[in-house]
């Protein structure tokens, strides 16, 4: 009984991300638009951080990738607005691209440590996702790993 309820769980989160293919991806790409050089830096001296520059270039109608997202749909700059600031729902779409296990730690991980030659951050990306479940512990909407794919 628990497993076909936890199956129709997992399907309606899987049938969600369907559904929200699209703000994931665009998502994904557009999180840290607003993260120039040394932004990190720059942010201690400045009053404004790279998010919400990412949300300004997505935000104002003058820009082209504002443009972009809303020709192809007009809903879709302030969705991806929306999961950058982390107030999207369903939650588990905001916490693909912004969690412990995230899109953005698995890209910067592997970029850094192939960019600067050093094996830190170099992990098995397909096992990675091989493993990744996204499923409910204690009401709350979480990504994590199946136990079974890690041989413990």
């Amino acid at each position: 009984m628990r497993e076909n309820k936890n199956r129709s769980v997992s399907q309606e989160l899987i049938d969600e991300m369907e559904k929200y293919r699209n703000v994931i991806l665009c998502s994904a790409l557009l999180h840290d638009i607003g993260n120039g050089p040394f932004s990190h830096v720059v942010e201690r001296f400045s009053s404004i951080k790279h998010e919400k520059w990412s949300n300004r270039i997505i935000m104002y109608e003058t820009t082209e990738v504002h443009r972009v997202l809303a020709a192809y749909d007009e809903g879709l700059p302030r969705q991806v607005r929306d999961v950058i600031t982390k107030v999207f729902r369903p939650q588990h779409i905001t916490k693909i691209i912004s969690s412990q296990l995230d899109v953005d730690r698995i890209d910067y991980l592997l970029r850094d440590s192939l960019m600067t030659g050093v094996s830190y951050g170099r992990f098995d990306l397909e096992w990675l996702l091989h493993s990744l479940r996204i499923g409910m512990v204690e009401n709350q909407t979480e990504i994590g790993f199946d136990l079974r794919m890690m041989n413990i």
